[in-house]
């Protein structure tokens, strides 16, 4: 699932040569880098789709911090900050879109609810353009 965010990463990574690559990458995982520790801390949680046994794929993931969008600004933004002080304000600004941009694609593939505010759970404003070329069962993300 994270493909699609180290390809837009790699492609960044061709227009800002100054960028790290090891920067790079780890900008496009950074809302999942920090949500492992907030699922680990009973934060943010993993509820079972009703009538599901709740394996992989049949679980609604309630990340109100790291993946919605005021989380993901506040991150994108923390992120930046950090990285323009030991690379200057371009590479700062490069890291934090990056970040972002974790969000962007999120919204654009996975479908169900995709939080713009803090428990959103029934709204459905991704494309669900991952659903569709998927050949086996859904994967719920949101």
């Amino acid at each position: 699932m994270m493909a699609g965010h180290f390809g837009l990463a790699a492609g960044v990574k061709s227009a800002a040569r100054t960028t790290p690559l090891w920067a790079m990458m780890l900008a496009t995982a950074w809302l999942d880098v920090v949500f492992v520790p907030l699922l680990l801390t009973g934060v943010e949680t993993l509820e079972p789709i009703p009538g599901s046994d709740g394996g992989y794929g049949q679980l609604i993931i309630h990340a109100d911090y790291t993946h919605s969008l005021a989380g993901a600004i506040v991150l994108s933004v923390l992120f930046g900050l950090v990285a323009a002080l030991p690379w200057g304000r371009q590479v700062g600004l490069v890291l934090g879109g990056v970040v972002f941009s974790h969000w962007v694609l999120d919204l654009a593939v996975h479908r169900s609810c995709r939080a713009t505010r803090a428990r959103c759970r029934e709204s459905a404003s991704g494309s669900g353009s991952f659903q569709r070329y998927r050949p086996s069962s859904s994967w719920h993300w949101w």
